[in-house]
């Protein structure tokens, strides 16, 4: 009996070393936040860190809370923190692309073009010339030429908007707005545009901006019907 309490403390203080040498865990705050409490993470992390105690992964998941509660001032801190704490700057840099990415794609769905610009060129600071970088600017360009909107221009945009999808295949917002280009270019050639929205929603029949697409498509499809039941083909 005695034997096995022995055991026992020599495994607790084993466990209490290695808590001191590994520092505190960052799994109560990252559970936090894989609920959706960004706020109840930043504060389980601000207490580490205020009490002088927080390491490189701590840093780490600091920043994505922070990130995710949009203070990005805080958050670009945060990210300086970690690295000089020791994490890896090429894994604190796939998250910020990782993160600023995901905003992007969000902001562009929802068509809050001023934010989907914002996250496009942190993205470009981050990683110039990458897939997101280039995702987002073939995107942001696309929408430009769309809205001066001559027959020149709308193809222009038909072009960069298919850029936007090579560079992502998991993405169907270019094939929203490849829908939207060839419709707006040419009214009657609805089959075109259908099967630009088609593909957007095989892709992403979940996304933000689903359900306006089906919208827009359902609306081309009824003035098709009826331009065929007028003239009768």
């Amino acid at each position: 009996m005695n034997q096995n309490i022995a055991i026992i403390s020599i495994a607790s203080l084993l466990l209490s070393a290695c808590a001191t040498l590994l520092g505190p865990s960052a799994k109560p705050g990252i559970d936090l936040a894989q609920q959706g409490d960004y706020d109840a993470a930043m504060q389980y992390y601000q207490q580490i860190i205020e009490a002088g105690e927080a390491n490189g992964k701590i840093y780490r998941h600091a920043y994505e809370a922070a990130f995710n509660l949009e203070a990005f001032d805080e958050a670009d801190e945060l990210y300086a923190a970690a690295i000089e704490a020791g994490f890896s700057p090429d894994s604190m840099r796939s998250l910020a692309v990782e993160l600023w990415y995901n905003r992007a794609k969000t902001a562009l769905g929802q068509e809050h073009w001023q934010t989907a610009t914002y996250a496009a060129g942190r993205i470009k600071e981050i990683a110039p010339e990458s897939k997101p970088d280039k995702f987002c600017q073939h995107m942001l360009q696309g929408k430009a030429l769309y809205d001066k909107g001559s027959t020149r221009q709308l193809w222009d945009a038909v072009g960069e908007f298919t850029l936007a999808a090579n560079h992502d295949e998991k993405s169907g917002l270019p094939y929203l707005w490849l829908g939207r280009t060839r419709y707006k270019n040419d009214r009657m050639n609805y089959d075109a545009a259908l099967q630009e929205y088609d593909k957007a929603l095989e892709i992403e029949p979940g996304s933000v901006w689903s359900q306006t697409a089906r919208e827009e498509s359902e609306k081309i499809r009824a003035v098709r019907d009826k331009m065929k039941s007028f003239w009768g083909s």
